[in-house]
């Protein structure tokens, strides 16, 4: 009996022992939460802008963010340690809490574009050539048809601005962009010209030209149907 009471008492403190995690194992658990929700949602992985740890908050698109926090629950007294996992608490662009499917909250997803930003694009996912331009690509369709794995070679994002419509060409600003030709700030995204415009205001619209624009054929909305 006495031996089955010093192991039970053994076990109780090995598991308080083990349960007090030191900051910095603290701080690693809490981080992988955020950065593990940034990889199974695109959309803001596609458009981070940055990582608040402190406030434990995800910036992201135009003005998003995605907050965590901890949920309170019952302690044994004396209790010293984990703390409360961090959870995905709200954002204001979309997600809810215990939803892993992305944007299906009580908020209007972003609409994505997506541009073949490699020589061609496709490998398991939608095929285009150097230059093509989804726009209206939904957050599902963008994980699903563009960004199946690191290797297609589409880039997705929020587009900061769209000037223009329609085609037959589009030209996408990943960087600032001028330099002797037309101007705008990154994720722009210019719709409705014809080679010639290109040729004259978008340096031809060839990855690395000096005005930094990458134009390419302008495939409007993106239908998955």
């Amino acid at each position: 009996m006495k031996k089955f009471i010093f192991l039970s008492l053994m076990l109780l403190f090995t598991q308080y022992a083990i349960a007090a995690l030191p900051p910095r194992y603290q701080n690693i658990k809490d981080l992988d939460v955020m950065v593990n929700y940034i990889k199974e949602h695109p959309e803001i992985a596609s458009t981070l802008k940055s990582i608040d740890f402190f406030e434990h908050t995800i910036y992201f698109g135009n003005n998003c963010k995605t907050v965590f926090g901890r949920i309170s629950t019952e302690k044994p007294s004396g209790w010293a340690g984990p703390a409360d996992p961090l959870e995905f608490m709200k954002s204001n662009c979309g997600d809810k809490p215990g939803n892993k499917t992305g944007y299906r909250g009580g908020f209007k997803a972003p609409s994505m574009s997506c541009v073949c930003s490699a020589s061609a694009c496709g490998n398991n996912a939608v095929g285009g050539d150097q230059g093509d331009i989804f726009t209206s690509v939904s957050a599902n369709d963008v994980k699903a048809k563009f960004i199946t794995n690191p290797n297609t070679g589409w880039h997705c994002f929020v587009p900061a601005k769209i000037r223009g419509n329609g085609g037959p060409e589009g030209c996408y600003c990943g960087k600032y962009c001028g330099n002797g030709g037309v101007g705008a700030d990154p994720d722009y995204i210019d719709l409705g010209l014809t080679r010639d415009t290109i040729n004259s205001s978008y340096g031809g619209g060839k990855l690395g030209n000096k005005t930094n624009w990458l134009c390419g054929n302008s495939r409007g909305a993106f239908s998955s149907q």
